[in-house]
């Protein structure tokens, strides 16, 4: 309800470098004024930064439309999480129907860290996991849990040159998996494309149809139809008790 009311609204215009769209919808007052604008950085939920947007940022006119930038700190992101900027409007002082402090408009923004879900990825994959044959069954997790699945760097630089030619190869061979499957079936990709924009539900056999029999692992399909060829009949007797 405070949303639908509030007189500020905020677009996110890159919320990972801090810049941010603030609209005022006042007919008469300029923003600066009587507000001030905090913002925080929250990772799943638990903030671990905070801070106010500069005061001369805040100089917005009667229904006008300004991009300010926060001055974002470096994050260091941690494997899985999300990250998300919050932006508050509080009271500069006192009014007949509110006290200083009080927020009159919130809102918040998804951040985009990039390599997160890419890199960070492959990353544990070597430092964490041991799936890298040259770094060994070797685990630089932090078992202290200060920083949960955040990096810290117990090993030398050799080690280091080492995790990220480790690193650099698992991007460069899934990079070059995914460019020869869509090379290789593209005129697939294109009818199956074509066959979405006709009927936008696509299901099991259509995509058999189209690329063949599904190479090696399980038939989903097999499964079903061998389950249920082992349900037995219900027999005549059993289906009237039941009626």
């Amino acid at each position: 309800v405070k949303y639908q009311y509030s007189q500020v609204r905020v677009k996110n215009v890159d919320a990972a470098k801090g810049k941010i769209e603030i609209q005022s919808r006042y007919l008469y007052k300029n923003l600066g004024d009587f507000l001030d604008a905090f913002w925080e950085i929250r990772e799943n939920g638990k903030v671990i930064h905070s801070g106010k947007i500069d005061g001369s940022q805040m100089n917005i006119g009667p229904n006008e439309k300004k991009t300010v930038t926060i001055d974002m700190p470096k994050i260091e992101p941690s494997v899985g999480a999300e990250y998300h900027l919050d932006i508050d409007f509080r009271l500069k002082k006192d009014e007949l129907w509110a006290n200083a402090g009080y927020s009159i408009g919130h809102e918040q923004f998804g951040i985009d860290l990039g390599q997160l879900w890419s890199t960070e990825v492959d990353i544990a994959m070597v430092t964490y996991f041991g799936m890298s044959e040259k770094v060994g069954n070797l685990s630089y997790y932090d078992s202290t849990g200060s920083r949960e699945m955040a990096f810290s760097k117990p090993y030398s630089e050799k080690t280091a040159e080492l995790i990220d030619d480790e690193v650099k190869r698992l991007i460069d061979q899934a990079h070059a998996t995914a460019t020869k499957v869509l090379t290789e079936n593209r005129e697939g990709f294109e009818k199956l494309a074509a066959l979405l924009l006709e009927r936008e539900v696509v299901f099991s056999e259509d995509l058999e149809e189209i690329f063949g029999p599904r190479q090696g692992g399980v038939d989903p399909n097999k499964m079903l139809r061998d389950e249920e060829a082992e349900v037995p009949p219900q027999s005549e007797t059993k289906k009237e008790e039941e009626a």
